[in-house]
């Protein structure tokens, strides 16, 4: 599952970088050079502007993409477009930015001006002309002329970023068809990582699920509004909203990115210093996130909102940058989890550094901003995904292993008992016996009673030191595994004699040299895993004749199991008896795998039907097991060291 997960999230990382190239190529002859004129007057009117322009107070745009920062001042974009074609094109101009309070084109031809509209954040959503996330204005261009535009953009005190592309109206349709398609893929994937996270947390109750699937869910609407979709089909009647959910949501995934790495760090026992040092930080990212909640910033100007945009992505920059430093400090501590967490962190930390930048216009803008968001934001979600997956994983074994270990002292407590209390007794009461036949005469009838009592008293020895010895081997820790299973499969065909049990199975054992020595715990597993193979076949099979061999390979032990009993078929969706299921959980916990192949033959007889195990019955007979344990797992104390 993670194997999968990880492999389609590359792929849609890829997607979303061909997405860019291709956008690239769709678009035709590239706008003509840009040029900007800045005034502190709203009301300027468009004959001022083109006032303006004859008097060469335009600057030149380099590069073509305007980035002013955080502006106080309204600016003017003065480009042109040249049609050398034989035939009148439709165009289609898009403002490649969903989140401007207020912008107007108008167009220029032969001195004669007009508006092509004004929209923005300011105006509710379905008065845009064109009900698309970015800003579309369109336009015709008849042959070998040439039409100059002035474009008026309202973003004082917000990050002011204009890319300007064009397009024809079939190439326009066609990238929007697969532009929103992309969208539609990357919010579903990363909508379903986080239902899957949350299924996690209700599962395990470990919280670092939850916040993991919060994390996603506020990416997502982060996403959403900061690249228009949000205003397009959640809010797009409330203006207020548009302003407030890209900070209010980038501040809750920030804060709880932070939640999560001092939960996986353990910063609060590491580190008390540290671990204040991210509260403080969480605690101005919590007031970044609810200022603009209850302060409806488009009704302040420009001291106002360039305050609060400066606080909130300078919190921004230090809180990833603190991420880093604790990632990187903490992940050689770790394992291979944590260097996928170190790699995730530090992609998430310079896709965000890098927008914060650009936010506050010290780095210069690029073009296809939300296809590379999406990529970046696809790898740091495949990477992070894994990670978790796999911690979910070693939570499981975990479980297990605490189940496990409770039960092996369980048996160890009833091995004692039996040894040191019922077993002694036995002994004892046996010797008494033995010393009043000895001291007192009876008559041949009374001696012979006394003998068959005696050696009933034996056999419960025996058989008392029989349970003893396969509640908890002694000789566990001295052997190895091939010589364990021999004595214990030894002392099994003894107890099968002193029972005169009458199936009489008779168990053949072997095993070749053993390879790789092996821990004591997953010798134990082992151990019982053999123990449950011949027990079943004892109880269960009916069989006359049962092999086991144990096979160390180079790689790998192989463990098969084979019998000439009635055979058994599960019921559907039923894993098999308390055995089969008890064989199947310490194999998985072995990361090994179980074959089961029953039944072998073909019955003639009474009809072709034997009753098996639970009930169920099988249309021949012979039972075959084979599991494979890989060596890469001779220890399970691996599992449990410090994760990240």
């Amino acid at each position: 599952m993670q194997k999968r997960l990880f492999f389609t999230y590359y792929v849609c990382s890829i997607l979303c970088l061909i997405r860019c190239v291709s956008v690239n190529a769709q678009q035709i002859p590239e706008i003509n050079q840009t040029a900007f004129y800045t005034t502190p007057n709203k009301n300027t009117t468009i004959s001022e502007i083109l006032t303006a322009w004859d008097r060469g107070k335009f600057k030149q745009l380099a590069p073509s993409i305007l980035n002013a920062g955080i502006p106080h001042q309204y600016y003017w974009l003065q480009f042109s477009i040249s049609n050398p074609a034989n035939q009148a094109d439709s165009l289609i101009i898009e403002i490649d930015n969903s989140r401007l309070n207020q912008v107007e084109l108008f167009e220029v031809c032969n001195d004669q001006v007009r508006s092509l509209g004004r929209m923005g954040d300011f105006y509710p959503f379905k008065q845009r002309n064109f009900l698309h996330k970015s800003f579309i204005y369109r336009t015709a261009l008849p042959p070998d002329r040439k039409k100059n535009y002035f474009l008026f953009a309202d973003q004082i005190g917000h990050a002011c970023i204009i890319p300007l592309k064009l397009y024809t109206a079939k190439n326009f349709n066609s990238f929007t068809f697969r532009d929103y398609l992309f969208d539609g893929v990357t919010y579903g994937i990363l909508l379903f990582v986080s239902v899957l996270s949350l299924l996690f947390f209700l599962t395990s109750r470990y919280y670092l699920y939850l916040y993991y699937s919060l994390y996603i869910k506020t990416a997502l609407v982060w996403f959403m509004s900061y690249f228009g979709l949000g205003y397009q089909y959640l809010w797009g009647s409330y203006p207020f909203m548009n302003t407030l959910m890209a900070p209010c949501m980038a501040s809750l995934n920030i804060l709880l990115n932070m939640q999560i790495c001092q939960f996986l760090l353990k910063l609060k026992k590491s580190s008390k210093l540290l671990n204040n040092l991210v509260n403080s930080i969480k605690a101005v990212l919590l007031a970044t996130a609810f200022f603009p909640v209850f302060i409806n910033l488009n009704k302040y100007g420009y001291t106002v909102n360039h305050l609060y945009l400066v606080i909130f992505l300078c919190t921004i920059l230090l809180a990833m940058l603190l991420v880093s430093v604790l990632v990187i400090r903490f992940a050689l501590k770790g394992s291979l989890e944590a260097k996928v967490y170190l790699i995730a962190s530090l992609v998430k930390a310079g896709g965000i550094i890098n927008l914060a930048l650009l936010e506050l216009g010290l780095s210069p803008a690029i073009s296809h901003m939300e296809g590379l968001l999406q990529g970046g934001i696809f790898v740091e979600i495949a990477l992070l995904t894994y990670a978790l997956a796999n911690r979910y994983s070693i939570f499981k074994v975990k479980t297990f292993e605490k189940v496990i270990e409770a039960h092996e002292k369980e048996r160890a407590l009833i091995s004692k008992e039996i040894h040191d209390s019922i077993s002694n007794s036995l002994t004892g009461i046996n010797y008494g016996i033995a010393d009043i036949t000895r001291n007192i005469d009876y008559l041949p009838e009374q001696k012979l009673k006394l003998k068959k009592i005696l050696d009933e008293l034996g056999k419960l020895q025996v058989e008392a030191r029989h349970i003893s010895h396969n509640t908890m081997p002694d000789y566990i820790k001295k052997n190895s595994i091939a010589d364990i299973v021999e004595k214990w499969i030894t002392d099994t065909r003894g107890k099968t004699n002193c029972r005169e049990q009458r199936s009489g199975v008779q168990i053949n054992f072997s095993a070749n040299q053993q390879l790789i020595n092996f821990s004591e715990a997953v010798k134990l597993n082992i151990f019982r895993i053999v123990q449950e193979l011949v027990t079943n076949i004892l109880r269960h099979s009916r069989a006359t004749q049962a092999d086991l061999l144990l096979s160390f390979g180079k790689r790998e032990l192989t463990i098969i199991a084979e019998d000439n009993g009635v055979g058994f078929t599960p019921r559907d969706g039923d894993g098999g008896g308390m055995g089969i299921k008890n064989i199947r959980s310490r194999v998985e916990l072995l990361d090994g795998n179980l074959s089961i192949q029953s039944p072998l033959h073909k019955r003639s007889e009474n009809n072709g039907t034997a009753e098996a195990e639970n009930g169920t019955t099988a249309n021949g007979h012979g039972t075959l097991i084979e599991i494979t344990i890989p060596y890469r797992n001779n220890s399970l104390n691996n599992k449990n060291g410090y994760d990240y």
